[in-house]
């Protein structure tokens, strides 16, 4: 358990938060899509946001 999350945390800075989160819950993404669903068909999780905004500061 604590070698997956040290993992996530590892490849979080390589990978988008969307990709990780198929990598890590596969399951989660076959899910029917929720009213709050952006035009391009995926909710947006408030962790996506902040990942973003924190990669862009980073760069």
């Amino acid at each position: 358990m604590w070698i997956r999350i040290s993992y996530f945390f590892l490849l979080s800075f390589f990978f988008s938060p969307r990709v990780l989160f198929f990598f890590f819950f596969p399951a989660a993404e076959q899910r029917p899509l929720s009213p709050t669903a952006t035009p391009l068909g995926k909710p947006v999780r408030r962790l996506d946001v902040i990942l973003l905004f924190l990669s862009k500061n980073k760069i």
